[in-house]
C-alpha cells in the first residue's frame, strides 16, 4: 500500500494525493439502509447462481465485480466508530479508533480497521510526521499495491481455509515531504501438518497444529521535483503455511512480490467514481456524504500507472515430490479529469490467472499450473463520466465496462453421468478465486467479452445524509450451468446472458 498520511488508516490504497489529518474525520456512528436485486430478469433457482428477488439489506454483485471472491464482500456499510485523539503536545498527538461493521448477510460483527496510533508531527500543517500504527484486531487494510482492484497482501494472503482468526499487524510511517517510507508486519495462525503421526489405523494419521506465520513489507515514495510526478515502490514477503497436497505435503509455502507506480497530477484533487461497489469495499473511507470540491473553469488531470509481480512456491504437477515457483502479474492504468462540474474516468486492468488465485493459493489449491496448460489473462477497460448539480449537490453518472475474462484450458471435473462430449480438455472462464466464480463452457465454445452499462446517482444533504442508487445492465455470454439431456446425461448449456440489477443505499451519520 502506498504510504498514506496518518489518518485515515481505513482508506483503500488508491488515493494519489496526501491529506492532512483531521480531528473530525471519523463520525461517531454511520447507519445505512440498503435495497436491491442482482438480476430482475431471473428468479431463484432459474440459473446456476440463484438470484433471489429484491430484498432489503441486499448486497448485489454482478459478474463484473471481480475484486473479491465472496458473493458479497464488505456489504457491512453500517458502522459504529468510536474515535479519540489526545493532544498531549503540539507535536505528539496519539489517537485510536474502534471501527466495527455489521455484516447483514452473515449476521456478524466485523472489524473495519480498528487501530491505535502514535503521531509525531514535525510542523503545524501535519504534512511531515512519523507515525506508529497498531492494528490489534485485523490488518486487512494494510495492503500492497495502490489501486484497490490490483492490491495484494491483505489478510487472505494467509490462506483462510487453514487460518485461525484474523491477522493483526503494525506499520511505521515517516513522511519528510521530499521523501516518505513505511515498514510493517502482520501475523496469522495457520494450521499445518505436524511431524508426529497419529496412531489411527484405517483413518487419518495426519496431526494438524497451529503455527504463527508472518508477513513483512516496506515501501518508499518521492515526488519528482515540482513537476507533479510521484514515484513509489513497495514490496513484501509472506509465510503462507505448508502445502496440503500429498506430493508436497508439509513443504513450506513462501510468497512475495513488488509493486511500483508512477503518477502525475495537476489541479485540485479528483475524487472517486460514484460506484456502489466502492462504498461496499471501503464504507468508512467512502461515506456517501463525502464532499467533492469543484471549481468553475479549472481543468484538473491525474494519471497513474502501476505494475505488480508476485511469486510463490506450490506443488509441481509435472514432477512428483517437488514444488515449483509460480509467477503472477497485475497492472493498472488510470486517467481522471475534472473540468468544471464534469468528471471523466478511464481505467484499464490486467490480471493473470495466477494473480486472481494468488491467495487460494493456486488455481487448483496448493498446486501450480501445469506446464502444458493454456491460460489467458483477464483484461478489463472502463470509461465513465459524471456531472454535479451544485445547487442540490446531486451527482449523476454513466459508466461502460468491457471485460475479457481469464481462461484456463485443461482437464476439469465433469460430474457423474457425463457424456463423451463432456470429457477431455475443457475451457474454463475465471472471474474470481473460488470455483463458484468459474464457468465451464460447453464443448467447442470460446469465451466472449462481457459488457456492462450502469447509471449512477449520488445525492448528499448537509454532509450528514446521503443517498446513492444505481441501475445496471450486463451482457455475459459465458454463464453456463449443467442440465440433463433427453438421455439423462449431464451436459453444459448457456444460462440467461442478460442481467438487469439495481441497488439503493440510504446513509446517515450522527
Amino acid at each position: 500500500m502506498a504510504p498514506p498520511p496518518p489518518p485515515p488508516p481505513l482508506s483503500a490504497p488508491e488515493v494519489p494525493k496526501k491529506e492532512a489529518p483531521s480531528d473530525n474525520y471519523y463520525p461517531s456512528t454511520r447507519l445505512a439502509f440498503t435495497f436491491g436485486d442482482d438480476n430482475v430478469l431471473v428468479g431463484a433457482g432459474e440459473t446456476r447462481k440463484s438470484s433471489p428477488s429484491a430484498f432489503f439489506g441486499q448486497c448485489n454483485r454482478t459478474s463484473l465485480d471481480r475484486t473479491v471472491a465472496s458473493d458479497c464482500y464488505r456489504q457491512n456499510i453500517t458502522n459504529l466508530i468510536l474515535y479519540k485523539r489526545l493532544k498531549l503536545h503540539a507535536n505528539f498527538q496519539p489517537e485510536a479508533a474502534l471501527a466495527l461493521g455489521i455484516d447483514l448477510q452473515n449476521n456478524m460483527i466485523t472489524d473495519e480497521g480498528s487501530y491505535i496510533r502514535a503521531n509525531w508531527f514535525f510542523d503545524e500543517t501535519h504534512r511531515t510526521y512519523w507515525a506508529l500504527t497498531l492494528f490489534p484486531l485485523d490488518s486487512d487494510r494494510l495492503r500492497l499495491g495502490y489501486y484497490y482492484d490490483v492490491s495484494w497482501g491483505g489478510t487472505d494472503t494467509f490462506p483462510k481455509n487453514f487460518r485461525k482468526g484474523l491477522a493483526p499487524g503494525l506499520r511505521f510511517d515517516m513522511d519528510l515531504g521530499y521523501f516518505s517510507f513505511f515498514v510493517g508486519a502482520k501475523a496469522a495462525l495457520i494450521r499445518s501438518p505436524a511431524e508426529d503421526v497419529l496412531d489411527n489405523k484405517g483413518g487419518n494419521t495426519i496431526k494438524n497444529v497451529e503455527r504463527t506465520n508472518y508477513g513483512v513489507f516496506a515501501g518508499v515514495g518521492a515526488p519528482f521535483g515540482q513537476s507533479g510526478v510521484r514515484m513509489e515502490l513497495n514490496g513484501g514477503f509472506f509465510q503462507k503455511g505448508t502445502n496440503t497436497r500429498q506430493n508436497a505435503l508439509g513443504e513450506p509455502i513462501y510468497a512475495g512480490g513488488f509493486s511500483g507506480r508512477v503518477s502525475w497530477s495537476r489541479g485540485i484533487a479528483i475524487g472517486r467514481q460514484t460506484d456502489i461497489r466502492i462504498f461496499q469495499q471501503d464504507p468508512v473511507r467512502n461515506a456517501l456524504f463525502q464532499k467533492e470540491i469543484y471549481q468553475t473553469g479549472l481543468v484538473s488531470v491525474a494519471l497513474e500507472a502501476e505494475a505488480t509481480g508476485l511469486v510463490q512456491n506450490l506443488e509441481d504437477p509435472d514432477h512428483t515430490q517437488s514444488t515449483k515457483i509460480e509467477w503472477a502479474a497485475l497492472g493498472h492504468f488510470g486517467l481522471s479529469m475534472k473540468v468544471g462540474f464534469w468528471r471523466i474516468f478511464a481505467h484499464t486492468i490486467v490480471r493473470s490467472l495466477s494473480a486472481i488465485t494468488f491467495d487460494v493459493p493456486g488455481f487448483i489449491p496448493y498446486q501450480a499450473l501445469p506446464k502444458d496448460a493454456k491460460v489467458s489473462p483477464e483484461i478489463m477497460g472502463s470509461l465513465g463520466f459524471d456531472y454535479n448539480f451544485k445547487s442540490i449537490d446531486l451527482t449523476l453518472g454513466f459508466n461502460y465496462l468491457i471485460l475479457r475474462p481469464a481462461t484456463f484450458i485443461g482437464t476439469v471435473p465433469t460430474g457423474l453421468n457425463a457424456s463423451i462430449t463432456e470429457q477431455g480438455l475443457r475451457k474454463v472462464v475465471i472471474r474470481g478465486s473460488r470455483s463458484g466464480d468459474w464457468d465451464i463452457l460447453p464443448p467447442g465454445e470460446n469465451e466472449l467479452p462481457v459488457h456492462m452499462l450502469r447509471l449512477d446517482l449520488k445525492w448528499s444533504f448537509f454532509e450528514s445524509f446521503g443517498v446513492i442508487g444505481q441501475i445496471g445492465y450486463t451482457r455475459d455470454d459465458n454463464l453456463a450451468s449443467v442440465k440433463q439431456d433427453s438421455f439423462g446425461h449431464n451436459i453444459r448449456v448457456f444460462d440467461q446472458p442478460n442481467g438487469v440489477n439495481f441497488n439503493l443505499i440510504c446513509q446517515v451519520k450522527f
